[in-house]
């Protein structure tokens, strides 16, 4: 037979110290199975999938991205990179663009917020390599010029996440496919067509990332300085002097011909010049390529000019 306990004796039952003792002991273990219950959560795979693109095992969670950035206009009455006697300086923006993580499968950046910044559309500062989204910062070059494809940063909304940060090559010169035109230049003063030196098929590649996911810097300038060598000067001064009194070093060095260049601020870039050489012997023509990074790389191409010359012989 069930017995009936008066409803009075359950309220005598909250004035028992052991019954607030177990009250106290249950509401602080809900309490500590409410804040672990997220981490449970992620422990059984149960974050969303774009979280999970940041990390399997939902210790990263994905939001909104924003960017800083070199304007590629006068912002704020400052234009984007200005020469402060020895030294370029870049009018940096800071956190200016906020992104937006629009594709339920990963946490690349698909939209800007603005969409356009100080009349500029930032959209195209984005690209693709390898799968992950890059946003163009942009940067100042050695000759404080703007270049707004430089400096790139992981476009990605995960937060925490190791944003890997590319670490570009030099660039490269290739010289393999120079043309040197005539093949056989005369010194300007013995030729009667004045031809000189036409030099091109110079090519230039930006260096490409070694530590992220593919990625290619732009090359932003080509430079050419043409000097006399040293043995040349040495035998124009020397032996060709004893030969023909008076012989002596014509032309003003180093020579800064004026390029044809085609594909600057690109990955790829050619150039082509003229120069008309006014000593004979062996010219060192130094071609320097420089990406958006800053780093250049030089190489060395000789170029040799003629001298019609004759024996005279007595029978």
């Amino acid at each position: 037979m069930n017995r009936i306990i008066p409803f009075n004796q359950h309220l005598n039952l909250l004035y028992r110290p052991r019954t607030w003792l177990q009250i106290l002991l249950l509401g602080s273990l809900l309490a500590v199975g409410y804040a672990l219950w997220p981490a449970a959560n992620c422990a059984l795979g149960a974050c969303s999938v774009k979280d999970k693109w940041c990390s399997g095992d939902c210790s990263k969670q994905c939001s909104v991205a924003g960017f800083g950035l070199i304007p590629a206009d006068t912002y704020n009455g400052r234009a984007p990179c200005r020469q402060s006697g020895p030294v370029c300086v870049q009018n940096f923006a800071p956190d200016v663009i906020g992104g937006n993580c629009n594709n339920a499968t990963n946490c690349n950046v698909t939209e800007l917020n603005p969409g356009t910044f100080n009349g500029e559309n930032v959209y195209d500062r984005l690209y693709f390599a390898g799968g992950v989204r890059y946003f163009n910062v942009g940067a100042c070059d050695s000759s404080c010029n703007f270049v707004m494809q430089a400096n790139a940063k992981q476009a990605t909304c995960c937060v925490g996440a190791n944003v890997c940060t590319p670490n570009y090559a030099p660039p490269s010169v290739n010289i393999a496919n120079v043309i040197i035109a005539p093949a056989h230049p005369l010194v300007l003063g013995q030729d009667p067509d004045r031809l000189g030196i036409t030099i091109s098929g110079i090519e230039a590649s930006g260096g490409k990332d070694t530590t992220c996911a593919g990625g290619q810097q732009n090359i932003t300038a080509i430079t050419v300085s043409i000097r006399l060598a040293d043995q040349t000067i040495a035998w124009i001064n020397g032996p060709l002097a004893q030969r023909y009194p008076g012989a002596r070093v014509l032309g003003s060095y180093p020579i800064r011909p004026t390029l044809t260049t085609t594909g600057l601020n690109t990955t790829s870039a050619t150039t082509r010049f003229h120069f008309d050489p006014l000593d004979p012997g062996a010219y060192n023509v130094t071609i320097t390529a420089t990406q958006g990074d800053g780093k250049s790389t030089s190489v060395a191409l000789p170029v040799p000019a003629y001298l019609l010359d004759s024996t005279i012989t007595i029978p």
